[in-house]
């Protein structure tokens, strides 16, 4: 097995809600929400845009 390890770096991006369609998705061993080509990580009662490198 080949694992790839990536970057997980928050924006000052915040969001009330998620858009709708998204799914829930480990990396790195962390859940985040994806939505399109766009990464959420919860943040108490919001979500954070996160990049994937």
């Amino acid at each position: 097995m080949i694992t790839t390890l990536v970057t997980i770096r928050r924006t000052a991006v915040y969001v009330a809600a998620l858009p709708g369609g998204c799914r829930t998705v480990m990396i790195n061993g962390v859940a985040l929400h994806q939505c399109g080509g766009t990464y959420y990580q919860p943040e108490g009662n919001q979500f954070v845009i996160v990049n994937i490198n």
